[in-house]
């Protein structure tokens, strides 16, 4: 049984009683508080977290090294100030994947 109760404006408990004979001796239960986060904590990630079955990973890491190689000949932004979850190459400067504004490659 999955319960959800709200204990107050910000937080939420999650409960989930496991009763399965079969496996185990006696019903058990498990309880989560959730607390809200605030807006900025909470904003919505457009990338997967998950990268199993990921074919792309490797192109995607082979992209953020050659930023970082740009960077370190002073030819493009620092990769470490660029927002990574929800920022889709609008940080200006060079693109160092196709090589506009600077021919860093």
């Amino acid at each position: 049984m999955e319960r959800w109760t709200r204990l107050d404006a910000t937080k939420i408990e999650y409960s989930v009683t496991i009763d399965d004979t079969t496996t185990w001796i006696r019903p058990w239960t498990v309880k989560q508080e959730l607390i809200r986060q605030d807006e900025q904590a909470n904003r919505i990630y457009y990338e997967p977290r998950c990268h199993e079955g990921n074919f792309g990973l490797p192109t995607m890491l082979l992209g953020a090294r050659a930023e970082e190689r740009a960077f370190a000949r002073g030819a493009g932004p620092d990769p470490a100030t660029k927002d990574t979850a929800t920022d889709f190459g609008n940080e200006g400067g060079a693109d160092v994947l196709t090589g506009n504004g600077g021919g860093i490659f």
